[in-house]
């Protein structure tokens, strides 16, 4: 490989990195200082203009440099999730706020070419260290953050004002580019590709601002996480220590044991969770959001709102009157993952997004023994994700979210899978 091709794909990974930093929310406090509405997708001029090209030219590399084919490929390959985002996307047609649908069904569009790109132009250990960079630049910044009054908290936030929030501008935001980075560093010292004492020092940055962050969610989610990877490794390769391979059919068994023992379990542990999480009996209102949301859909039960115009002032100027709990507070989003779904694409959409989830894990049940361990240790990552995107949608929103880094994260592994299983 000459210097001058070198040269060019170390730009052209800097770029897909920057494109990662500038338009996930890493420096959304940027945006904020520039002036402009405080939600990325809301109208903020200056991220329209930095979204559009910064993805406009990753697009153009995509449609130039890939043939055809390698597109269809991916397309036939990944059905469940096209049949999904495609529905989302077309759902503007009958929006209750056809301009504001449009506006952001664009720049998800965008922001899925984006990952195509990403996920056939690297491989899978590149694209995750470029994520992980990402999020130690998040982290390193959060310390500094700190140091300056207003900017790395938010005094005005009477319930959480010490919380850190980096430059990121929230401390939800921040906690799941802490916990991401935690994740991302794990595997990437699986496969020996980030050494023993940067394993170390990125694990003693990450935790803290985890801890300060007081996301409370990502933090009993990795938990669980860790004292389950060996089950997870289990189920999904049926792989002993030993190396003796378990057939499918006693891994299925074993899943609908676990999965009503695991409802049970959870179903006498709630009060118990909620008091070691500090939240209270409605996950902080949570619950209320939920019942609000729940109420307003029978009117969309179908097709939804539209794609990201439920929580907009027409549609919820009623809010306060159903949760005093919130005051004149402003809802982005229902705090639901399942729910949001639900109420901006009906059932309809719902059905297709639960499709997904199933043809996802469907894809990281492994039929047969794998030896190849670059490959081993990105299914666990990949099923490992996956457990965290669902066990944090109950009581977040990332699903569908352009420009959010977890859920690109996610798109892009279940590229990556698709491509991995075609070129093997």
């Amino acid at each position: 490989m000459s210097s001058l091709t070198v040269n060019n794909y170390k730009f052209k990974c800097f770029l897909v990195f920057f494109t990662f930093l500038f338009l996930t929310g890493g420096v959304q406090f940027l945006y904020l200082k520039l002036g402009g509405s405080s939600d990325r997708s809301a109208g903020n001029i200056y991220f329209q203009i930095a979204a559009l090209a910064l993805y406009g030219i990753h697009v153009y590399l995509l449609f130039t440099k890939h043939s055809q084919k390698s597109l269809i490929n991916l397309l036939l390959n990944n059905k469940a999730f096209f049949a999904f985002l495609i529905f989302s996307l077309i759902s503007f047609t009958w929006s209750i706020e056809f301009g504001v649908s449009l506006r952001r069904s664009l720049a998800l569009a965008l922001c899925t070419l984006f990952c195509i790109y990403v996920a056939i132009e690297y491989k899978f250990s590149t694209i995750i260290k470029m994520i992980w960079a990402v999020c130690v630049f998040v982290c390193i910044s959060g310390y500094l953050a700190a140091l300056v009054p207003g900017v790395g908290t938010d005094p005005s936030n009477f319930q959480y004002p010490n919380a850190w929030r980096g430059f990121t501008g929230n401390k939800t935001d921040f906690g799941r580019f802490m916990a991401i980075g935690f994740l991302t560093s794990i595997y990437l010292f699986s496969i020996d590709s980030l050494k023993l004492k940067r394993f170390l020092v990125s694990i003693v940055f990450f935790l803290p601002s985890l801890y300060f962050s007081q996301a409370s969610t990502p933090i009993a989610i990795l938990c669980f996480l860790l004292i389950l990877i060996p089950l997870i490794q289990y189920i999904s390769l049926g792989e002993l220590n030993n190396g003796k391979f378990i057939p499918a059919v006693y891994r299925v068994v074993l899943i609908v044991i676990i999965i009503p023992l695991a409802i049970y379990l959870i179903y006498f542990s709630y009060f118990y969770a909620v008091d070691v999480l500090g939240k209270d009996l409605t996950l902080t209102g949570r619950t209320s959001i939920w019942e609000y949301g729940l109420i307003k859909a029978k009117d969309h039960f179908w097709l939804g709102t539209g794609y990201r115009t439920f929580w907009v002032d027409s549609n919820t100027y009623d809010f306060f009157v159903y949760n005093p709990y919130w005051g004149a507070f402003v809802m982005n989003n229902g705090h639901n993952g399942f729910i949001d779904v639900y109420l901006e694409t009906g059932i309809i959409g719902l059905i297709l997004f639960i499709i997904f989830l199933g043809a996802y894990c469907k894809r990281l049940f492994i039929k047969r023994l794998i030896t190849d361990h670059f490959i081993k240790k990105q299914i666990i990552f990949s099923l490992a994700l996956l457990l965290f995107y669902l066990g944090y949608s109950i009581t977040e929103q990332v699903t569908l979210e352009q420009s959010d880094l977890f859920w690109m994260l996610l798109v892009i592994t279940h590229f990556s899978v698709s491509k991995m299983k075609l070129d093997n």
